[in-house]
């Protein structure tokens, strides 16, 4: 589970220069999902594809 130390050290790894708020609260977001080991697999329309979870990620 992210903790907000660790969350906060992908802050200061990364280093994102954000224009406002909300890409911070988006930042913080993802970054929590990232450190707790989930993995985007599919964006835009192949995200509602009904085999979206069962395909290999591309990469």
């Amino acid at each position: 589970m992210a903790t907000s130390e660790t969350v906060m050290g992908m802050v200061r790894l990364v280093m994102p220069a954000f224009r406002t708020n909300h890409e911070k609260i988006v930042f913080a977001v993802h970054a929590s999902f990232i450190i707790s080991g989930f993995d985007l697999i599919a964006t835009g329309r192949s995200a509602f594809a009904l085999d979206a979870l069962s395909s290999s990620p591309q990469g």
